[in-house]
C-alpha cells in the first residue's frame, strides 16, 4: 500500500518520525539493528522496547514508508529495512517542520521531584538534592566518554549531537547548585 502522502509526517508520533529518519539514514538495517541503537541511547526518552519497535516498523511498511526484504545469507529469516522515496520525504518533511512545542523545556524527573522537594523535612532535603546532582554527574561522565568516543571514532558530528545532552547536563548540575544553596 503507498503512502497518502507526504503529510503522513503529520499522523507519525516522534518515535514513528525518529525510527523513519534513522532508517532513512543508516540505509538497509534490519529491525534488530535499529531496536539496539534505541537501546544503547543516552536519552531514556529513546529507549524503545521490542514491543515497540517491530510494530512501529509494521505500520510504517504498511503506509508505504519503509520497504522489507530478505536479508541474502541470514538463516533466521531476517529482513532488511530501506526508506521508500515517500518514507525519505517524510522523514524530510519532520525534521523541516519545527513546531513550536519542539523549543519546550523537556519532560524532566529531577525537575519533577524537586517540584515535590517540600514534602520532606528540611534536614532531608539537601541530602536528596545531592543524590540527583551525584546521579546527574555519572550521567554527565557517560556522555562525555561517549562523545570522546565519537571524536576518536572521527564521527565528529555524531559527536557534536552527544555535545548537546552535555551542556543540558552541565546546566542541570549548575541550578542543582542554586537548589542546595537555597536549601542549606
Amino acid at each position: 500500500m503507498a503512502s497518502k502522502n507526504v503529510d503522513d509526517r503529520k499522523s507519525m508520533t516522534e518515535l514513528e518520525a525518529c525510527v523513519l529518519a534513522l532508517i532513512a539514514l543508516e540505509g538497509p538495517c534490519t529491525a534488530y539493528s535499529i531496536r539496539k541503537q534505541f537501546e544503547e541511547s543516552l536519552t531514556s526518552t529513546w529507549r524503545a522496547s521490542t514491543g515497540s519497535i517491530y510494530p512501529l516498523i509494521r505500520r510504517l511498511t504498511e503506509r508505504g514508508l519503509l520497504t522489507r526484504h530478505d536479508v541474502e545469507s541470514d538463516g533466521r529469516g531476517s529482513k532488511e529495512i530501506e526508506a521508500t522515496p515517500a518514507g525519505r520525504k517524510a522523514a524530510q518533511s519532520w525534521l523541516k517542520d519545527v513546531p513550536e512545542w519542539v523549543g519546550e523545556p523537556s519532560a524532566d524527573p529531577v525537575r519533577t521531584r524537586l517540584n515535590f522537594i517540600r514534602l520532606l523535612a528540611p534536614g532531608d532535603r539537601v541530602p536528596v538534592v545531592e543524590e540527583m546532582m551525584a546521579a546527574t554527574q555519572a550521567s554527565l561522565d557517560r556522555v562525555e566518554a561517549s562523545r570522546d568516543q565519537l571524536a576518536a571514532e572521527g564521527r565528529d558530528f555524531d559527536a557534536l549531537t552527544v555535545a548537546g545532552a552535555q551542556h543540558m547536563l552541565r546546566a542541570r548540575l549548575d541550578w542543582l547548585e542554586e537548589v542546595r544553596a537555597y536549601y542549606a
